[in-house]
């Protein structure tokens, strides 16, 4: 029962887990997953498409 896992489970932990999961097994995942969790979990992985703010952020991502 990955849904009840992923419900207790610590929110950066989750989105290690997720990002590493097909989108098909996430999205079954999800569905059966408490419904504020589920968005929770859908908006850490949103932010992970958000560009960086400014050039500088960009270059403290990129390695040397």
């Amino acid at each position: 029962d990955a849904d009840n896992i992923f419900n207790g489970m610590e929110d950066t932990l989750l989105l290690d887990i997720a990002k590493s999961m097909k989108s098909a097994t996430l999205a079954a995942v999800m569905s059966t997953m408490q419904p504020k969790r589920a968005e929770a979990l859908t908006k850490l992985l949103a932010g992970l498409a958000k560009p960086p703010a400014s050039i500088e952020a960009l270059q403290q991502k990129t390695p040397t």
